[in-house]
């Protein structure tokens, strides 16, 4: 359940942001999501005694066949490049023994870190393709005997997401996060603090959001991340090669404006007093303990624990309980409380 403690956190996390008087330009923002195919399903050929190859365009695939099956005939080549290629005039596939796989897209994840400015300007995705031990070679994703597999945001990752964020940023700079562990780690967190300015100063100080709070001050959780998908989730993305320009894509089709309007919503940017962003903020905290009813949390919490005893609701085993009386069905200013287990007012 979440309380109205998140409210007071999130606020606290919005005041150590507008401590440092930084204008828009010098708070960025950062999250991560996750990034899926559109795949179509594998088709199948069966075919013996093949070899294991790469396809190419049409020519050179009729000269490999010809020359891996020298008893057939020119024609009956002809016939099974042409069913090989029939897709498209670039392919890749699997070839071996029997069955032959026609690999028709990309099945894996991968990862993209987005990142824009306090004032809506967006910087350049950075994507993270995720590597196997066990992925084909032609996948593009089979990391080395000596590799370790990549499958997110880790500490070398984070650090080289670093990097690229570095390359445009001129000011000193907030970097507001979430409290995923590749964010603040001590190692993250050292290699931050030694990107200086000409001055000396520390170029990005890292701020990260209070547990639980991302929902209503993360301007990337609050919107960002959904206007992007939303594009990216039209476009093509079979391969490794076009899901990063749909990523490219997706983020630059999210106009600057939309991105400042959101961080002006979350209260990290603008001048909106304290006092309203937590009126709007605990209307906005869905099952939150109404203040009336905060004193019986406890007793609420032990009794659905079975911790407590109540006279006459105890039933021989297999006897279904009923369900709790439930508040009456009221709104109190935009919260609707939906939990059972607390009377009705009736003593």
């Amino acid at each position: 359940m979440v309380t109205l403690e998140v409210v007071d956190d999130a606020l606290s996390s919005i005041e150590e942001i507008r401590s440092y008087g930084f204008s828009p330009d010098q708070v960025l923002f950062m999250d991560e999501t996750g990034l899926w195919s559109n795949v179509k399903n594998r088709q199948t050929y069966n075919f013996k005694n093949w070899f294991t190859a790469t396809a190419f365009p049409h020519h050179f695939i009729f000269s490999f066949f010809l020359r891996i099956t020298p008893h057939l005939s020119p024609s009956r080549v002809h016939v099974y490049s042409s069913l090989v290629l029939s897709s498209c005039d670039m392919i890749l596939l699997i070839l071996r023994g029997n069955p032959v796989v026609k690999e028709m897209g990309d099945r894996f994840r991968d990862t993209v870190a987005l990142t824009f400015r306090g004032d809506g300007v967006d910087i350049p995705p950075y994507v993270i393709v995720h590597t196997y031990r066990g992925a084909s070679y032609i996948s593009g994703r089979r990391c080395g005997p000596d590799e370790q597999p990549v499958k997110g945001l880790n500490i070398g990752r984070m650090k080289d997401y670093i990097c690229h964020v570095n390359s445009y940023v001129k000011k000193q700079s907030l970097l507001c996060m979430d409290r995923l562990s590749s964010h603040t780690s001590g190692k993250v967190v050292r290699y931050l603090d030694s990107f200086k300015l000409p001055n000396g100063e520390r170029k990005f100080i890292p701020i990260f959001f209070a547990p639980k709070t991302a929902f209503l001050i993360s301007p990337l959780d609050m919107g960002a991340i959904a206007a992007f998908k939303a594009y990216f989730h039209q476009l093509d993305r079979h391969t490794i090669d076009l899901k990063i320009r749909a990523v490219q894509t997706a983020w630059n089709k999210v106009s600057n404006e939309s991105l400042f309007n959101i961080c002006v919503n979350c209260g990290v940017v603008g001048d909106e007093s304290m006092e309203a962003l937590r009126e709007r903020f605990e209307k906005e905290v869905v099952n939150a303990v109404p203040p009336e009813i905060e004193a019986h949390r406890d007793f609420y919490d032990s009794w659905v624990s079975s911790h407590i005893d109540v006279v006459g609701a105890h039933r021989s085993r297999g006897v279904t309980f009923d369900k709790p009386e439930q508040l009456s069905s009221t709104f109190m200013d935009g919260v609707y409380w939906n939990n059972y287990g607390v009377g009705t007012g009736q003593g």
